[in-house]
């Protein structure tokens, strides 16, 4: 399975017509959303050419996203976690901005969320960084999955970073 994943766009149309054009190359079959999708400022033609891939993604709440944003997208955003079973592993999937209570994580269990804007890749745990507003010096990042492994990619698709499950 081909999952893309990212996180923290903020609503910036320029990184959302980005990860239009990252959807269409990768053709994921999952897409991850992270939260702090739209943040007000998304345009609505930009957002609706997201939704046109609703079949695709899994999104869960980040701390910027209110009930407006939600409202404004035709795919379920998850208020806390979600998780989700890639290849015979558990990924829990969060914004990461709330305490809540999860299991201990296992060997096969890996917690995926964003918040941060920092990327981040352990065995179990991984961060995308952030599409649209990086920190730490780091670049505009995105994590796509495949055949047991998450490799990082800036925006000019270059390899950042990698790591096999």
């Amino acid at each position: 399975m081909r999952v893309l994943i990212v996180s923290d766009i903020h609503g910036f149309n320029s990184y959302m017509e980005k990860l239009l054009d990252i959807i269409v190359n990768t053709k994921p079959d999952k897409i991850v959303l992270l939260g702090d999708i739209k943040y007000n400022y998304l345009q609505t033609d930009i957002l609706n050419k997201l939704c046109l891939f609703k079949d695709k993604i899994i999104a869960v709440k980040g701390n910027c996203d209110d009930k407006n944003d939600i409202r404004a997208v035709n795919f379920p955003v998850y208020e806390f976690y979600y998780v989700l079973k890639v290849d015979g592993f558990n990924w829990y999937l969060s914004h990461g901005h709330v305490n809540y209570k999860l299991p201990e994580l296992g060997k096969n269990d890996i917690l995926i969320n964003g918040h941060t804007h920092s990327y981040e890749l352990r065995y179990n745990y991984i961060n995308p960084g952030s599409l649209s507003l990086p920190r730490n010096h780091d670049e505009r990042t995105y994590i796509l999955y495949q055949n047991c492994t998450f490799t990082l990619y800036d925006l000019d698709n270059n390899i950042i970073d990698f790591l096999k499950i």
